[in-house]
């Protein structure tokens, strides 16, 4: 996949808060004499930078800077989506499955999406999924991530969690290695259960090569 020019100057602080997540990596890479070494303090010297795939909805262009961060970091970051969303298109894969519920569009999607889950088995480390969405459904998506010692990580922007019934989330948080919001605020409204990570808190990321300072007068 070629990897898009981006800004220096781009909010990665999503790589720190999902450490449960790369827990796992650093653990498996630490075992791997093959493992390759580089400079980014924070990690072991030994450990290779993680591979993170976002997916499956560009939420509002969240996941598209998030993923631009760790690209500039020096970490190796896409995000895979089910169809452009609009007024963003900021995605490095699109699937371009076809909208709508139905057993027909089940039908027409559901093997593209099998297919795009196994391509990125092999090239990823952490998949990190937006909205509660996986790429295929979650008794097939999180058994097979966990059973491969892959990260598995939950990202809410909001309405999504906001005052969810515990039901809704249990079966994917008791299997997640790490759960994000997006605001604080949210925080007091999100649902709880025991097996269920920490919430941590990554505000949205802004690329600063978008802006430029001003003065107030």
């Amino acid at each position: 996949i070629p990897k898009r020019d981006w800004s220096s100057d781009v909010c990665s602080s999503d790589l720190l808060h999902a450490a449960a997540a790369r827990r796992r990596v650093v653990e498996r890479a630490e075992q791997d004499p093959q493992a390759v070494a580089h400079r980014d303090q924070g990690y072991p010297s030994r450990v290779a930078p993680p591979r993170i795939l976002h997916a499956p909805l560009n939420i509002a262009g969240g996941p598209e800077a998030l993923s631009a961060g760790l690209n500039a970091i020096g970490c190796t970051s896409r995000l895979m989506v089910f169809t452009r969303q609009p007024f963003r298109d900021g995605s490095d894969v699109n699937l371009h499955l076809r909208q709508g519920g139905g057993p027909v569009n089940l039908a027409l999607n559901l093997p593209r999406q099998a297919l795009a889950f196994g391509r990125t088995l092999p090239q990823y480390d952490i998949f990190q999924f937006h909205f509660g969405v996986t790429i295929v459904p979650k008794k097939i998506n999180l058994p097979v991530l966990g059973r491969l010692g892959k990260g598995r990580v939950f990202h809410f922007w909001g309405s999504d969690l906001r005052d969810a019934p515990v039901a809704k989330w249990d079966y994917a948080l008791r299997r997640a290695d790490a759960a994000i919001v997006g605001s604080y605020a949210i925080l007091p409204r999100a649902p709880r259960a025991p097996g269920w990570p920490d919430y941590d808190v990554v505000p949205p990321g802004i690329d600063l090569g978008l802006w430029q300072p001003a003065v107030p007068e």
